[in-house]
Parts: structure tokens; sequence; C-alpha cells
């Protein structure tokens, strides 16, 4: 795909900041994908900066390119502020249009942090909600897996489509695609995975998120960095508590400190927080509390009934296809 003009002089030229205030000055994205020269010197640029903007290089991509007026470019992302003007894709972007719940932590995570990462990703896709994380090492990584379980993941990268960090995670990185997910990024397929361009795909992880799951993360570290931008952009922040005194656990417990809210169950976390993203007209209450992970008892309790009593409601939707094919759908 090829993007030339305006947008790949935003690309190579502009600032978000300066371009968030020269689009507006341009009359909107739409308006400004067909500047010409002259408007952008009306709109404040300087003559040079001008000529040198509209005579940018063209962009191109294996995959699709999205600017600021594309159809499917993620509206949470652009009222962040801190949209890129170009979007690199590959995969489903339609699975940035309802709900996505980011999963994040540390490369040096723990046997429970990997556990728990796993299964809350797991829970969490089944729901229909997919997934996000940075394919990193360590708990993103088992949040990639976990949701490929059960749903579809979004792996937001630190560099471009031509490259994959780590190349371990080539696999993984083919896994997503092949199960319908989504690879996401801000950067030229051209460009290489920098500490810079980490920090930046933080920023647009939180962006793309409506809710974040913090598992395991020192006090510093990627994971809390994407945190706190998440917290900006009025995204429900939640983490996974955990040891005092252990170095995975002291960014956690500081965002505990901060308010945060507490995955005290993952099934029951998971079932507070995005039951209501299923069809409730198509789908029984109890459906959404047995695909949540909830024990049998409780499941039944939603459903006020016996044990008994709803494992045989649960035989007849099965024979009727009811839940193979909402698992299929999950």
């Amino acid at each position: 795909m090829l993007v030339d003009g305006f947008w790949a002089g935003a690309f190579r030229e502009g600032k978000v900041q300066e371009l968030a205030l020269l689009v507006e000055r341009l009359g909107g994205p739409d308006a400004a994908t067909g500047a010409s020269r002259a408007d952008l010197v009306a709109a404040g640029l300087r003559p040079e900066v001008a000529t040198r903007w509209m005579d940018a290089e063209p962009v191109r991509s294996e995959g699709t390119i999205l600017h600021w007026a594309s159809e499917g470019y993620p509206e949470r992302l652009m009222l962040s502020g801190s949209a890129p003007p170009l979007l690199f894709a590959r995969g489903e972007l339609s699975l940035l249009a309802g709900s996505v719940c980011g999963v994040v932590g540390t490369r040096t995570c723990t046997r429970y942090g990997r556990a728990v990462a796993s299964d809350l990703a797991c829970q969490v896709a089944r729901t229909g909600v997919p997934v996000a994380s940075g394919l990193a090492r360590g708990i993103d990584g088992e949040a990639h897996r976990g949701s490929l379980q059960s749903g579809v993941t979004i792996a937001m990268l630190g560099h471009g489509l031509g490259h994959v960090s780590p190349s371990s995670h080539r696999g993984l990185r083919d896994d997503i695609l092949r199960k319908g997910g989504l690879l996401l990024t801000g950067f030229a397929d051209d460009a290489p995975p920098r500490r810079h361009t980490f920090l930046r795909r933080n920023v647009w992880l939180a962006g793309v998120c409506t809710h974040l799951v913090v598992v395991e993360a020192p006090r510093r570290s990627g994971a809390m960095h994407t945190a706190r931008w998440a917290a900006r952009f009025g995204r429900n922040v939640a983490v996974v508590p955990a040891q005092i005194g252990a170095p995975a656990s002291e960014g956690c417990l500081h965002l505990l400190h901060e308010g945060a809210d507490v995955v005290w169950s993952v099934p029951e976390w998971v079932q507070a927080t995005f039951a209501a993203e299923l069809d409730a007209s198509a789908v029984p209450a109890w459906v959404v509390a047995w695909r949540s992970g909830l024990a049998m008892h409780e499941v039944a309790r939603v459903a006020g009934c016996s044990v008994q009593e709803l494992m045989q409601m649960m035989v007849r939707w099965e024979l009727e296809g009811g839940l193979a094919v909402q698992a299929s759908r999950s």
C-alpha cells in the first residue's frame, strides 16, 4: 500500500502536537487530506517547510496504512491526543472498534506472573473482547498466547512490520495473524526496534485500550509507563496483587496504593468487567457466567437453579449448538 501527499508529509515532517493544530486549521482530517502547499502556508507553515512537506517521499507498507481521515483509524487513539499520523496494520482492523483489554508486565516475570497473564487473557478473550499487548518476552507473550486459546489478540509493535522482536516470537506473530488477530504500529515497515520506539509503542497501546491490566511490573518499567499513560487517557487500570518486597511486584503495589482496581479473582473480575460485552438478548446470563470461568455453583446461582438443573440446561444448550457456536465466536 502507498500513501503520498499531505499524510506522507505529516509522517515524515510533522510532530503530533503540531500536526493536530495544523489539521485543525486546515478544517479537519478530511480537508487536510486534499491540502495544497498554499493551504499549508496559509495554515501557518513556513514556505520552505510546506514545500518539503508536500514533496515528501511516499510511504509504502506491506500492510494497510491508516491516516487520521481513514475509516478504521481507532477513535480512542485519535481522541487521546497521541495519535501517530499513520498507522501500519496487518490483520483484522475491526478489532479496534469495540472494547480492548491490554495486559502488560515485565519481561523477567515469575512463574506465577506467567500463569496469571495466560489465564486472565484466555478468560477475557473468551468473552469476545480482544486482548492487546506488546509482543515482548515475559508477560506480553503469555498474554498473547493465552488469548489465542479462546479468542483473538492485538500486538502493538515497537518497530515496523518488516521486523520481528524478539526473533523468538516469529511463530507467535504468525499465529496472531493466522487466528484472526491484528499487528499494529506507528512505524514504517523498515523501522528497527529501539528503546525510544518501545516508549512510543507503550503510549499507543494505552491509547487503543479501554482497560489495562498490569500483571507484574517493577517500579521503573515499560509496563508502568503504559499504565501511567492509560490512567492519563482515562482508561480503567487494574492490577494483579503479588508479593510484598518482590522486585517484579513493586510497580503493581505502587499502583494499588494510588487507587488502581484490584484483580481479586480472575473469573470474577472478568465477569464483572466484560459480561456486558456479550449480546444479552442472544446469550443467557448463566452462559456468560459459565464462559467467564465461574464455578458451577456460582453459575447455578446466576441461573437461579440447582447445579443439577444447570447441568440439564447445559446439555440442552449444547445439543442445540449454543455453547459450540458461542465458543467459536469468542
